[in-house]
């Protein structure tokens, strides 16, 4: 089902008896130069940005983290100024020094009443949100896959059994898909690359309502691809939420 209101929304999954639904709100933002004009990056997020040898990827960074605070202070009804991220590495376990791990936003020293995912791309950044519960998104371009030897590091072995005979073409669109599929659902978990994406097995054809195994707990994923129309050929995306029932998908065209 879709429907129109303001921003597009698209339902997935079967009606919601079980469990409430789910709203995911997504955009996806065209990455341009830094904006001087905004509010200072965290101290963390500026040394990361410095870190980068190549000034193209510094900027690109750095409007990458400006576009992530406004999608999140658009959400939260306030000025990006006040919004600052606050990054948590299950690894690392220090906390307000991180510029990388999972994704946590403050609002005047608060944190934001929603989680967020991010996904960068070439100019393209993909945003996540969900008030619900922790949610895990990712943007990857087709022209990065093909190559049969990326089977064994992104596919099952039952995922390989369903498309050992396909052309390079369809190859590299199917390796493109199961990517993004477990990409999104290792973020949800918050487990991340830390567990190999061949042991995930998410399947090649995608039903509306199709859960998955992930991490070592062994809890389900809603996961499902994203609508990426509106971009540039060969980009392939997708979301993830933990189980419950319909989960309702939310596309804004900005922040």
């Amino acid at each position: 089902m879709t429907t129109w209101t303001g921003a597009r929304t698209e339902a997935t999954g079967g009606t919601a008896a079980r469990a409430p639904a789910v709203l995911l709100t997504v955009a996806v933002l065209p990455l341009e130069e830094p904006d001087p004009a905004e509010a200072p990056l965290t101290p963390a997020e500026l040394l990361r940005a410095r870190a980068f040898a190549i000034p193209a990827v510094q900027r690109r960074f750095v409007a990458s983290r400006q576009a992530a605070r406004r999608f999140v202070a658009a959400l939260a009804g306030v000025d990006p100024a006040v919004a600052a991220a606050d990054y948590q590495c299950p690894q690392c376990r220090a906390a307000s020094t991180q510029s990388h791990g999972i994704p946590r936003y403050l609002v005047h020293g608060k944190p934001v009443p929603f989680q967020v995912s991010f996904s960068r791309c070439g100019p393209w950044l993909l945003a996540g949100a969900s008030a619900t519960g922790p949610v895990g998104v990712d943007l990857a371009d087709v022209t990065g896959f093909g190559d049969p030897r990326l089977d064994a590091v992104i596919a099952t072995e039952a995922e390989q059994a369903q498309y050992d005979a396909v052309g390079p073409a369809e190859r590299a669109v199917r390796q493109a898909r199961l990517w993004t599929r477990k990409e999104a659902v290792l973020k949800a978990s918050g487990d991340g690359l830390r567990i190999a994406p061949h042991l995930v097995d998410v399947g090649v054809e995608l039903t509306a309502d199709s859960t998955v195994a992930a991490g070592p707990s062994g809890g389900r994923m809603s996961v499902m691809d994203l609508d990426t129309r509106m971009l540039s050929p060969g980009l392939f995306a997708a979301a993830a939420v933990p189980a419950a029932g319909e989960v309702r998908v939310e596309y804004r065209s900005r922040a």
